[in-house]
Parts: structure tokens; sequence; C-alpha cells
């Protein structure tokens, strides 16, 4: 079975910032939820150029997911809390959104990775790596 996810943005200008809202979809089949979402780097992926926004300011994760700010782009994550639908973990077919605050014009594509969840076996660190797109 493959992981698989997607990822967009979009983007709002506000005075001489820029809202995004990028918006998650699990595209995997079931039983596979996840549980950390990278933007602006990937996964088991050698890091070969610098996050192209600067100047974050978080505004909105869904609920107890966390965000921290690294070189290489956004880490959100969330803490397991017995199953996957309690942790907030993104179910199979759903989708979520994280927003924040940038002074960067936006791109049109930015790395991103996901890890996830296979609850029936317990296990953590599947991974997908893809491009977010602008729309």
């Amino acid at each position: 079975m493959a992981t698989a996810a997607t990822a967009t943005y979009n983007v709002a200008k506000r005075g001489a910032a820029y809202t995004y809202e990028v918006v998650l979809h699990n595209a995997s089949p079931a039983p596979f939820d996840i549980y950390a979402f990278l933007f602006g780097w990937q996964f088991n992926v050698p890091i070969t150029r610098r996050f192209p926004l600067r100047n974050i300011v978080f505004i909105r994760s869904p609920f107890g997911w966390s965000p921290s700010l690294a070189t290489d782009g956004i880490n959100y994550s969330t803490n397991f809390q017995g199953n996957a639908a309690a942790s907030g973990y993104i179910l199979p077919a759903y989708s979520t959104s994280f927003t924040f605050l940038s002074s960067t014009p936006p791109p049109r594509g930015i790395l991103f990775g996901c890890c996830f969840y296979n609850g029936p076996m317990n296990q953590w660190g599947f991974i997908f790596n893809g491009i977010a797109r602008l729309v």
C-alpha cells in the first residue's frame, strides 16, 4: 500500500504581508493517517535550497497540531493521544488547512513532506514527498 497526499496553497496580500492558507489532503488508502507535515522541505531528502518564505507568523493550525519554524521550512506535527482521530491525525480522504503570514510573495511551488501512521499495525514513519502548488 502506498501513501499519498496533495498540498495546495492560496495567498492574499494584506498590506506588507501575505496570508498563506495551505490545504493538506490525505490521498492515501485506509489505514494511513497523516501526523506530521513539512512545508518547505521533504523527508529523507538532502536539503539543497533555503526555504523561500521569510518572516513567518503562525495564525492557525488544526486542533492538536503545533508549528515550529526552521531554516529549511515549517514543521507541523501532533502528538499521539490513544488513536488517530483523538490525536487530530488527518484521516484518509480528509483535508485540513494551516494558515500563516509571510513577508514573501508566493512562489509557484513549495516542497512538502508528510509522515503517516498505520493504526492497525501501530506503526509510524511511512512518508510521502511532493510539491505544493499555488492555486
